[in-house]
């Protein structure tokens, strides 16, 4: 698909989207009004235009939208706001842009000065100098210093025309660093070389690197080398050429700032990035059908490996499409530990995308990471067995049949985690969360679930002899377009404390659990139609959100269920956004947990008195008066106000 994104003035007004690919090719491209084929043209006055061969970036669109005001109407310069690292000289009236110059174990010079950051014309030549730290020697320059200079302590650099970043990277004196592709050609053939050795660091220069070898990996490193690329990992590419990537078989190894990418895998090919270290800041970008080769092993190879004890971090695997028939994985990772790393359109066709397991009983951990758009057509998105959460959102997650489309648990933690626009595909009846694994235990807490659609499927099932213990979550407003299913479903057993589970409709009523359960409690719970009964923790209330149609589910201050939960199994020390739990949230003098995944922060202090009213005999509608004292000691500047509040049915 392409999109294209409208601004006025600089100002995002919106975009569209269309089927089919933007291939220009070398056609023209049309301006002004021409009769008979308007729609193709621009009609009205044009000040000016300009035609790049890529996607600007948001700073980019409004410099060029300042430029045009004070080239065509005279604005001020000096009155515009710029984006950060840039500024106008108003002694000529020019743009100036910022360098940000950073180093650590020694010092950098800007044209013989000290400083962090410094501002340019667009063309200056800028003199940077490096000097270590007493045990420290220079190393080499990333960010926008030429290649042909990143070894050079001093280096002369010209500015261009936007903000511009340098790091001066110092090693230790007796460290010894090997360039690719100055010292080998390859990361491959230094890796191979006898005189690399443990402990040595091997820096990859800007470039793109093709090989030509077969072979099932590009390179292998079972040396205890650090190889480095850029602090932007999109200017040092790998290109895998269809083979498979980098293997880290030494657990004290590091990879960092790459690009791995491959577009066709071919008969040998098998993971791009198979690691048993600390692998950070990479990006693995654009695989293939992974699985349509021979000889049948490698059908169900995975893109990105992690072994036990292995670590990537702060990474992106973006746009993998793999679906073939066969069982591989976007990623499957086996007592490791996957962190702030973000999955773009990650797609499978059997295996599910994501897989966690633990090995030899290491748990691997899933945490601070972003899953978008993950498909598949027969298993699910996230897989964790014995494995832990933390942190992590799913957004517009489908999945055909089986797994769910954001995640399932087996013996598994969920814990502040966000699943909202997830849809169903086709006839699939996948639920958006899957509890499964007979006789295990697993628990989502700080969970929210909202904004999202089955087709005749729960949200949350819970599968047979498991059971499912649910605190503080918030599973509202998600829907099932066909079927009389949707809340909580399945044949497990289910637990709830302080948990709200409001307006999740089939196609005609609310509905928030489902009678196949074997068994379902409720402690403090706020749910859509219950009817408490004397003495019971449980609401039927409207659980008064703050802005519940723009995604904003924090309690309002008259919300019922601000301090109506209780402590938790385990205990709980905060909420869903890391604010600490439980607060004191009507200021009564004592702090109790709020119903829901986020805890209200203490400020105006309100409090919410239910009246049960009947109606007077006589014609309808009818007024029925009410009055409020106040009595008691420091009362001063205490106000209160009378508010009407319906329930999703209407009534008062």
């Amino acid at each position: 698909s392409k999109m294209t994104a409208y601004y006025e003035n600089g100002t995002a007004r919106g975009s569209s989207a269309s089927a089919g690919t933007d291939n220009l090719g070398i056609r023209r491209v049309n301006l002004g009004d021409l009769r008979g084929k308007r729609g193709c043209y621009w009609k009205g006055d044009i000040g000016s235009v300009r035609i790049y061969n890529r996607v600007l970036t948001a700073d980019e669109i409004v410099v060029n939208a300042n430029i045009d005001k004070v080239r065509f109407k005279g604005v001020d310069p000096t009155t515009l706001t710029w984006p950060k690292g840039i500024r106008v000289n108003t002694d000529i009236g020019v743009l100036e842009y910022a360098m940000d110059v950073q180093a650590s174990g020694g010092s950098v010079t800007v044209n013989g000065q000290s400083v962090s950051e410094e501002y340019f014309l667009s063309g200056a030549s800028v003199e940077l100098a490096a000097t270590p730290d007493p045990g420290m020697k220079f190393g080499w320059w990333s960010g926008d210093v030429p290649t042909a200079k990143a070894k050079d302590a001093t280096v002369t650099v010209t500015t261009v025309g936007r903000v511009m970043s340098v790091t001066a990277h110092f090693v230790e004196e007796d460290a010894v660093v090997w360039f690719v592709p100055n010292d080998f050609a390859s990361l491959d053939a230094a890796l191979k070389d006898e005189n690399v050795k443990d402990g040595d660091i091997v820096k990859i220069l800007k470039g793109t690197y093709v090989t030509d070898e077969g072979g099932k990996f590009v390179a292998t490193v079972d040396k205890a080398v650090r190889i480095v690329g850029e602090d932007d990992p999109d200017w040092v590419k790998l290109d895998c050429n269809g083979y498979g990537g980098v293997k880290l078989t030494n657990p004290d190894a590091t990879l960092s700032g790459v690009t791995i990418r491959n577009f066709a895998m071919k008969e040998k090919a098998q993971a791009l990035v198979d690691s048993c270290a600390l692998v950070s800041n990479i990006v693995v970008d654009g695989v293939g059908s992974l699985y349509r080769a021979d000889p049948p092993d490698y059908r169900t190879a995975n893109v990105v490996q992690l072994g036990k004890g292995a670590v990537l971090t702060h990474s992106s695997i973006h746009k993998i499409d793999n679906t073939s028939w066969y069982s591989g994985s976007v990623m499957l990772c086996q007592g490791g530990t996957v962190r702030k790393c973000t999955f773009d359109t990650p797609k499978c066709i059997t295996g599910n995308v994501l897989q966690f397991e633990s090995k030899d009983g290491v748990r691997s951990t899933f945490e601070d990471c972003t899953v978008a758009n993950g498909w598949n057509w027969c298993n699910g998105i996230l897989y964790l067995k014995n494995s832990d959460m933390r942190r992590c959102k799913f957004t517009g997650g489908q999945v055909l049949s089986g797994g769910a489309h954001a995640f399932t648990l087996e013996n598994a933690t969920a814990t502040d985690v966000i699943v909202t626009g997830s849809t169903y595909s086709g006839n699939g009846t996948a639920p958006d969360i899957l509890v499964s694994g007979n006789k295990t235990v697993s628990s989502l807490t700080n969970v929210l679930v909202y904004g999202n659609k089955t087709y005749n499927a729960p949200v949350v099932n819970v599968d047979t002899g498991v059971t499912a213990k649910f605190f503080n979550c918030t599973i509202v407003n998600n829907t099932t377009v066909v079927g009389t299913v949707c809340g909580i479903g399945g044949n497990g057993s289910a637990e709830f404390v302080n948990c709200i589970l409001y307006g999740n409709m089939d196609a005609s009523r609310d509905v928030e659990f489902s009678d196949t359960l074997a068994s379902r409690t409720l402690s403090h719970c706020c749910c859509f139609g219950y009817a408490p009964e004397p003495g019971d923790t449980n609401l039927g209330a409207n659980p008064l959100f703050t802005d519940a149609a723009h995604g904003d589910f924090t309690l309002q201050a008259t919300s019922p269920c601000v301090d109506a939960g209780c402590d938790v199994e385990g205990g709980l020390d905060h909420d869903l956004n890391g604010d600490p739990r439980p607060i004191d949230g009507r200021g009564m003098g004592i702090a109790l947990n709020d119903i829901g995944c986020y805890e209200r922060e203490q400020g105006e202090i309100s409090l919410l008195v239910g009246l049960v009213v009947t109606g007077n005999a006589g014609p309808d509608p009818s007024d029925v008066p009410l009055s409020a004292t106040v009595v008691g000691t420091h009362t001063d500047g205490l106000s209160f106000e009378w508010k009407a509040i319906r329930n999703l049915a209407g009534a008062l």
